[in-house]
């Protein structure tokens, strides 16, 4: 409790609820708990990112903010079926999907576009205007968090108690070899 459930969840609703400013994410390369870059008001990507979600593949439940973050974001047939399959979303994927804003070449590039979107949103507006217009974008996520990810991360951190959840690396690192076919595949026109 101290450690999963207490700091998870204070984790998010921290993110969401008590940072108001505007905020810019940056998702470079692979990763897993990418809710935490897609709660961002603004999300960059690299080309090289990908993700997929790995709860349900490795006999977890995922209620830990990340179902609140894909199923908001794809869609819930989409996230369902993400969910459920493992699916690998590339950086083209989830610029698709709506997940995230813009595609940059590399993490260099990605950082230096955050800076320039900083410096436009601070220009824009004043410190009052981007304070409350930040209230007013986040206000769905805040509804879906507070509704939603205390119940559904006590029943992760439940399930995860009474069943074998195998936290191996082998899942992750078949998800890299899959994700590395997926980005081929795109480059050559395909989607997959």
């Amino acid at each position: 409790y101290d450690y999963q459930y207490y700091d998870g969840t204070n984790d998010i609703e921290g993110q969401v609820f008590d940072v108001e400013v505007p905020t810019i994410g940056v998702w470079n390369g692979a990763a897993f708990h990418t809710d935490l870059v897609l709660f961002s008001d603004i999300t960059l990507c690299t080309e090289d990112a990908w993700t997929t979600e790995m709860h349900y593949r490795v006999n977890m439940v995922p209620g830990d903010g990340i179902q609140i973050a894909w199923r908001e974001l794809m869609g819930r047939k989409r996230y369902a079926y993400a969910e459920l399959t493992g699916e690998i979303i590339t950086a083209r994927k989830a610029l698709e999907l709506g997940m995230v804003n813009e595609i940059c070449e590399d993490t260099e590039a990605a950082y230096a576009r955050a800076r320039e979107i900083a410096e436009l949103i601070m220009c824009a507006g004043t410190r009052q205007t981007r304070r409350l217009t930040v209230q007013q974008l986040r206000k769905p996520w805040k509804e879906e968090i507070a509704n939603e990810v205390r119940n559904a991360f006590a029943t992760e951190m439940w399930n995860t108690a009474t069943e074998h959840s195998p936290h191996t690396v082998s899942f992750w690192e078949w998800a890299h070899e899959e994700a590395e076919l997926v980005k081929a595949a795109e480059k050559n026109g395909k989607v997959i």
